[in-house]
């Protein structure tokens, strides 16, 4: 997770669902993962997004899901 935010505070601007992150050089020492897949969790289906009142999305739960270099590519 620290990795990631740090890929996001560099590019300056933040995430949002099916997106991926690409780093040039992996981002965790002695691992090929140079890369983070956002995206809803698979099992929570339309668990994932918590409305207020107004029924504007208050919080949203996104799974960081780590990718090597080939599944970035």
């Amino acid at each position: 997770m620290r990795a990631t935010l740090e890929i996001v505070l560099q590019h300056g601007r933040g995430v949002v669902n099916d997106q991926v992150i690409r780093n040039d050089r992996p981002r965790l020492e002695r691992t090929g993962i140079t890369g983070v897949l956002i995206s809803g969790h698979p099992h929570l289906d339309d668990f994932d997004v918590l409305f207020g009142a107004d029924r504007n999305v208050v919080a949203e739960l996104m799974t960081l899901i780590p990718l090597t270099s080939d599944e970035v590519a």
